[in-house]
């Protein structure tokens, strides 16, 4: 019987080693993405900003209150709708629409500032009263500017957010979600005056005004700006948040090597929200590189998929082109196989397709497909959809299986058809028999 639990553990050890390596060979058909650090804040993203890849995510998604960052919006939309120098008169309900303790630089009633003060004052001081007046002097009402505001933030791919205010304080039905400030982000990013202007370390003055006799300073709160508690050499400020409800959230902005990066964090505490947005900046940075797609790649990423086009050269018949709008580019892993990007298309009618881009399984971005006859241009290196072929039935044309895959199902069947069959013969057979009496003999002699 000890034989035959050797024999068992054996048997079990085998099983389990090729277990871990098909483990391996399933990970490394679905693909290894970088480890990300441990944060604390229950809801982050980090994105790239000009493709809007995301390279991290945790519960992006789940509804939140954005307290204060959601002034981004509030700020992208008077640098939309107004001119810098334009006059703001606040009225006496913006002057005192914030409770004793919340954010503001002391604006009175009637008191006169340029959009830019105010703007400067909404960015870097967080000012809650000066959201408001900048509400009514666009759009005559606040309630009227917060349906600007939810409009504006749809465009933008912010579809799980409902405003109630212009400047985050709390309210039930005033929420967003990390994804969506990063999707707000993108185009605050895009923005020069926004960036400007929240990326600022110097003291910005506004000087005495109708109503107020002395000069105020503004200092931007972000603690990853230079000079701050901290100091993240690649950051160019954001903006930072909190009510007792929300807890501590932040959107940051920071740029390195070409690569331009958004992080949100949310549910977060004063300090951690910071150590978060550092610990993911530095993960973006340094596991990750810029790949160019262009009309010359692009063939190579869709001729062994289900997209339902080929290349040039592998079917005769009529066929069409595609061709990319815009060359781009998306973030991979550092050491990733380039080969290793999919790229399948949705057609949106005769003339247009989307196409979106994968890497094992992360979706790295989308992008507009033009469909043109083959004719139109030199198509050497471009893929080519078949007019009376449906991506259903190329599909079925192609089927990529790993080999070590297979091999290691066949070796893990293969060695327990051994293993059973030899019990069998041990346990069920004279020559089984014969040869447990010979053991059995040989261990009494040596005992003896």
């Amino acid at each position: 019987m000890k034989t035959l639990g050797k024999i068992g553990a054996v048997a079990l050890s085998a099983i389990l080693l090729i277990n871990i390596f098909l483990i391996n060979s399933i990970k490394a058909n679905t693909g290894d993405w970088p480890v990300p650090p441990e944060i604390f804040s229950e809801n982050a993203i980090l994105i790239d900003a000009d493709t809007g890849e995301i390279l991290y995510e945790k519960d992006a998604y789940a509804k939140s209150f954005p307290a204060s960052v959601t002034k981004i919006i509030t700020a992208l939309l008077t640098i939309e709708n107004c001119n810098l120098g334009d006059t703001v008169t606040f009225s006496y309900e913006a002057a005192h629409s914030y409770e004793p303790g919340d954010s503001n630089i002391g604006i009175w009633a009637n008191e006169q500032l340029t959009v830019e003060q105010t703007l400067r004052a909404i960015i870097m001081a967080s000012a809650n009263e000066a959201c408001y007046g900048i509400a009514e002097y666009i759009s005559g009402d606040v309630p009227s500017f917060v349906e600007l505001m939810n409009t504006r933030a749809k465009q933008l791919g912010a579809l799980d957010t409902h405003f109630t205010n212009t400047n985050g304080l709390h309210d039930n039905n005033h929420y967003t979600t990390a994804y969506d400030l990063a999707m707000i982000g993108r185009a605050c990013f895009n923005n020069t005056t926004f960036m400007e202007m929240c990326s600022d370390t110097t003291t910005y003055e506004i000087p005495p005004t109708n109503k107020y006799k002395a000069t105020r300073y503004l200092r931007n709160k972000h603690a990853l700006l230079k000079n701050r508690a901290y100091e993240y050499e690649y950051a160019l400020g954001g903006k930072t948040g909190y009510t007792e409800e929300a807890g501590h959230t932040l959107i940051s902005f920071a740029k390195k090597d070409g690569i331009r990066l958004i992080c949100v964090v949310m549910r977060s505490a004063e300090e951690e929200r910071y150590k978060d947005t550092r610990a993911l900046f530095e993960y973006g940075f340094n596991n990750f590189t810029k790949t160019a797609i262009t009309n010359e790649t692009f063939a190579s990423y869709t001729s062994t998929n289900n997209s339902g086009y080929v290349p040039k050269d592998f079917f005769d018949g009529n066929r069409k082109v595609l061709e990319l709008e815009n060359n781009m580019y998306v973030l991979l892993p550092l050491g990733a196989d380039e080969n290793e990007i999919k790229a399948t298309c949705s057609f949106d009618s005769d003339s247009f397709a989307t196409c979106s881009f994968t890497y094992m399984e992360h979706l790295l971005a989308k992008a507009n497909v033009v469909i043109n006859s083959q004719s139109s241009k030199d198509a050497s290196n471009l893929p080519l959809l078949l007019e009376e072929t449906s991506a259903k039935e190329i599909g079925k044309k192609y089927k990529v299986i790993s080999f070590w895959l297979v091999f290691g199902i066949f070796a893990a069947v293969a060695l327990i058809i051994c293993i059973i069959s030899y019990l069998l013969i041990l346990n069920k057979t004279e020559y089984g028999q014969n040869l447990k009496l010979k053991r059995r003999s040989k261990k009494r002699h040596r005992m003896g």
